[in-house]
């Protein structure tokens, strides 16, 4: 990936624009697993977050942020990670604790 001349980071380096991008991976990774607790084991739970990864955050993010993405084409200004990170942690993370179901030993009141 070469950002030197780009639209949104024309003076940043490549290597500290990837750090930048991996902490926002790693946010949102972070938020999903707050709807796993108690749901799922330690390895189903790397397991996910690295398929989770490479299937939904990295074409999000791409389409939102890259100058080529269709979502940053169609004009969308995704500066603080509302449409990367919070919609698609959310929505993930409820449709994973919608499907795995109510925590072990967990009793209402």
């Amino acid at each position: 990936l070469d950002y030197a001349g780009s639209a949104n980071a024309p003076t940043i380096p490549e290597s500290v624009f990837c750090v930048f991008q991996l902490c926002f991976a790693i946010i949102s990774s972070g938020l999903i697993c707050g709807s796993f607790a108690e749901r799922l084991e330690y390895k189903a739970l790397m397991a996910f977050t690295i398929l989770w990864q490479i299937i939904v955050y990295c074409p999000i993010a791409h389409a939102v942020w890259h100058p080529n993405g269709f979502l940053f084409e169609a004009g969308v200004l995704d500066y603080a990670g509302g449409c990367a990170i919070e919609i698609a942690s959310g929505i993930s993370g409820l449709v994973c604790a919608v499907y795995l179901g109510k925590r072990d030993g967990w009793h209402p009141g």
